[in-house]
């Protein structure tokens, strides 16, 4: 009986196991960065899509974004990587040389959910420390960012562009229909400000 029942908790726990690898898809994908020094580099990403219902229709499923998403890359011999919900617009090189990510701060809710004190520009600059793998944001972004174009696909690539190598045409194809619409994600705009965002007391 003991057998048996150790045979039965196996067999549902790899059922469990197979039925949550089916709800998930991973997207990866390398993507070319022009960066403000004029070189370019190749950095890689992923990302996943979760099958679940609809907020409205709780009968209609499909795979959505989870916009918890993952950047790789290398920059002058040190490896960097950022995993973070923050949908990042840009990767710069500070004047000190130090790679710079940039992400909207309202996106997704991010500045809510971290407490990020509202400031005009609304962008979040995020820091790297010495190991390259841990970042930190300061109160505001620093003045050289303003006025950067953004150079990052924004989200997640479509499930069909996973295991791409994406130029600039493809970037600018993918962000388009909002880089039309929000000027504010086709470059940093000192003048943005943004009204979700969250107070520090």
């Amino acid at each position: 009986m003991s057998y048996f029942k150790k045979l039965l908790k196996i067999l549902l726990t790899l059922l469990a196991a197979v039925q949550l690898t089916a709800c998930s898809r991973t997207v990866q994908w390398e993507e070319e960065v022009p960066l403000n020094t004029g070189e370019t580099i190749v950095v890689k990403r992923s990302g996943t899509y979760t099958y679940e219902s609809e907020s409205g229709n709780p009968l209609k499923f499909a795979y959505r974004p989870d916009w918890r998403s993952t950047i790789e890359f290398t920059y002058k011999g040190k490896k960097y990587s950022h995993t973070d919900d923050a949908v990042l617009i840009l990767l710069a090189i500070a004047p000190n040389g130090s790679p710079t990510l940039v992400a909207e701060a309202a996106n997704h809710d991010w500045a809510w959910k971290n407490k990020y004190n509202c400031v005009t520009p609304s962008y979040v600059q995020f820091n790297p420390d010495e190991s390259g793998s841990r970042w930190t944001w300061p109160d505001r972004i620093d003045s050289w960012l303003h006025n950067q174009p953004t150079n990052l696909i924004f989200g997640l690539v479509p499930q069909d562009a996973s295991g791409k190598h994406l130029k600039s045409p493809d970037r600018v194809q993918k962000n388009q229909s909002l880089t039309v619409m929000y000027k504010e994600l086709r470059f940093i705009d000192p003048a943005y400000s943004e009204n979700k965002c969250q107070r520090k007391y």
